[in-house]
């Protein structure tokens, strides 16, 4: 899974059944900065491409094993990133971080 993320992003998010695998590898794995690097990067593009894998990740704790990495490795730029994007993206959506000026000129086209 982590080589098929490495070699195609996009096409990860159709594979939204592992999001709950990714979740468990943040706890299971939190001593490892890797294999939470690389699982911070999975959610991020996961959520970036799915309302139902943002729903999952949101539901089963996931934001809080975000935390938790973020915390433990404060001085790990790529957990920091990866983790920023993930909970920025599963706050809302893009939709949700337009301005009223903007979400009306949506409306009117």
């Amino acid at each position: 899974l982590l080589q098929f993320a490495e070699e195609d992003k996009y096409a990860l998010a159709k594979i939204g059944d592992h999001v709950d695998s990714i979740i468990a590898s943040l706890q299971e794995f939190s001593s490892n900065a890797f294999i939470l690097e690389r699982s911070l990067f999975l959610l991020r593009n996961l959520s970036h491409h799915s309302d139902a894998n943002r729903a999952v990740i949101n539901l089963n704790g996931g934001i809080e094993f975000v935390f938790d990495a973020m915390r433990r490795y404060a001085d790990n730029s790529l957990i920091q990133e990866y983790g920023c994007w993930t909970v920025w993206i599963c706050s809302g959506s893009p939709r949700t971080f337009l301005s009223s000026n903007e979400r009306a000129q949506e409306t009117k086209l």
